[in-house]
């Protein structure tokens, strides 16, 4: 049985591993590059799919598959549109990844965010909040 020291030394692992399944994974450093941002901004995702199932009152697989389609239908990258949800509901910059390029959602993102919002909070059985 793991420890609590074994935990914390591959928790410190984490990023090398997370790289390493990435690498293998992708066929392309296109989508190498693509993998990595994704895991970057895991935190705003994460963020993003926990609204979805607070709101929804869904599993997280629901929430992640809503999270897709709403980036697959707005044409707007899944990690620009959680930055662009967070940001919309808290009205404050969203969580951005400790490495990497900054994620700053522009104008189709921000819209995609808000329509987003606006069908979570009008979903059966919720009450408008915005």
């Amino acid at each position: 049985p793991a420890s609590a020291d074994t935990v914390i030394t591959l928790i410190g692992y984490e990023g090398l591993i997370t790289a390493a399944m990435v690498t293998a994974a992708a066929r392309d450093s296109a989508q190498i590059a693509d993998m990595l941002a994704v895991l970057q901004s895991r935190g705003a995702i994460e963020q993003a799919k926990g609204v979805i199932m607070g709101m929804l009152r869904c599993d997280a697989d629901t929430a992640w598959a809503t999270l897709r389609q709403a980036s697959h239908e707005s044409n707007v990258k899944l990690r620009v549109l959680s930055v662009a949800l967070v940001e919309h509901i808290g009205g404050i910059p969203a969580e951005q990844p400790a490495a990497g390029a900054l994620i700053v959602p522009d104008e189709p993102a921000r819209r995609a965010a808000g329509l987003l919002w606006a069908v979570l909070t009008h979903a059966p059985g919720q009450s408008p909040r915005d």
